[in-house]
């Protein structure tokens, strides 16, 4: 199985969240691609690291990948705010691919720029 990781932080750092749901796997699957995951996540002193271990891995799946990934993680984080009274945020910064090659995630698409005419 591939295995991906993305990396992030959870703002304003100075709270210092932890969160430890590494020993409990959530599987996700994607009905219309087939895609399956499986998401281990550990949040230490706000710094976010979520396994992702998948049934196939292609850069056409990061997207959706990416998005549970955030969302799984969004709502661990949302429910310690909520419980302490803070304003938190995640932010995924980067990712490392099946082969252990760490790139930064930049969220763009290019079919957009075109609407923009001012």
């Amino acid at each position: 199985m591939p295995t991906i990781h993305f990396y992030g932080k959870v703002l304003p750092e100075k709270v210092n969240v932890s969160i430890d749901d590494n020993k409990i796997n959530i599987k996700w699957g994607e009905p219309e691609s087939g895609l399956i995951m499986e998401f281990k996540h550990s949040i230490t002193n706000s710094q976010i690291d979520i396994e992702c271990r998948l049934n196939r891995y292609t850069t056409n799946d990061l997207a959706d990948i990416y998005r549970s990934a955030l969302d799984l993680c969004k709502a661990s984080v949302n429910l310690v705010a909520f419980a302490n009274g803070l304003g938190l945020t995640v932010i995924l910064e980067s990712f490392t691919d099946p082969n252990d090659t760490r790139f930064p995630l930049v969220l763009k698409d290019d079919s957009l720029s075109h609407l923009c005419t001012s």
